[in-house]
């Protein structure tokens, strides 16, 4: 509590642009959140590309594998989580760097790193489960 030369008492915020209640980011944390993220953005699209050319092989193999049903299953379920986890990341960035945003940013991200998890689960039982190779 500040007193004023009028007598009234003041509680020390407001108008006062000193004091900031949020720190601001700096600049090179903003610029390294953003290239993480690219970074993370392009590791999902190669993985997604992987997944793609395994269900244009295995719908070339006209049914004739002995999972096929089953792999067929588990490469549409990673391809869709896939899609969704580089949506996360993007809604991540959005709350993290632009919106600072840390309570929606921490949901989204907790939500990303277990679709990450079940990807990368899906994706081991896809190459257990693999299309057998004729020699």
């Amino acid at each position: 509590m500040v007193a004023d030369g009028g007598g009234e008492i003041q509680s020390g915020f407001g108008d006062d642009d000193r004091m900031s209640p949020v720190p601001e980011v700096p600049p090179k944390l903003v610029t390294y959140q953003l290239n993480k993220i690219s970074a993370l953005g392009i590791a999902d699209l190669g993985l997604l590309s992987a997944n793609v050319n395994q269900l244009h092989n295995l719908l070339d193999s006209s049914n004739t594998q002995p999972y096929y049903y089953f792999n067929l299953t588990l490469i549409a379920a990673s391809i869709i989580l896939q899609i969704a986890v580089g949506l996360g990341i993007v809604m991540n960035n959005f709350y993290k760097v632009l919106k600072k945003d840390t309570y929606k940013s921490g949901i989204i991200n907790d939500m990303t790193v277990v679709g990450v998890f079940l990807v990368t689960v899906l994706n081991l039982f896809i190459t257990s489960f693999g299309m057998a190779t004729s020699l």
